[in-house]
């Protein structure tokens, strides 16, 4: 992966050429411009992680980034429209962490607000993660339970 001048990660470059992964080409390039990638969610959506819910919060992160995959993303929003807690969001996106397929970070903007960035993994989309998630996933639900 090639990096920009602010440090984003981009994928339109590399070229991915792997089975079941993003095949970037000069005109999706173009077409992107940091824009929001129906490329990007139609992968998600192909993605196997055995868990509707997953899928779901899957897309709508994917919804909010551009065509290299990365993005800043609106965790309340995803919140609303996936009908589902916070707490849930964190659970899903700390085992999307752990089987590599996005990387979360931080920045503070001019007025001092914290934003969360994602980085989507575009050799992991579109592909049969469902073991990897159950694991991960369980192992994300375990850490965030009250200690009995």
């Amino acid at each position: 992966m090639m990096q920009t001048n602010d440090g984003r990660r981009t994928a339109a470059e590399a070229h991915v050429t792997q089975e079941g992964t993003l095949k970037f080409q000069g005109q999706l390039a173009r077409k992107g411009g940091g824009a929001m990638s129906q490329e990007i969610v139609s992968y998600a959506y192909k993605t196997k992680l055995g868990n509707p819910v997953a899928k779901s919060i899957l897309a709508l992160l994917a919804d909010q980034v551009g065509w290299d995959g990365f993005g800043c993303v609106d965790i309340r929003s995803i919140h609303e429209d996936a009908e589902v807690s916070e707490r849930t969001i964190e659970c899903h996106v700390q085992a999307f962490e752990k089987i590599g397929l996005l990387e979360r970070g931080q920045w503070r903007d001019p007025g001092n607000r914290l934003n969360v960035t994602v980085q989507f993994s575009l050799l992991k989309l579109g592909n049969d993660l469902r073991k990897e998630f159950a694991g991960a996933f369980s192992k994300a639900q375990a850490k965030e339970s009250p200690a009995a």
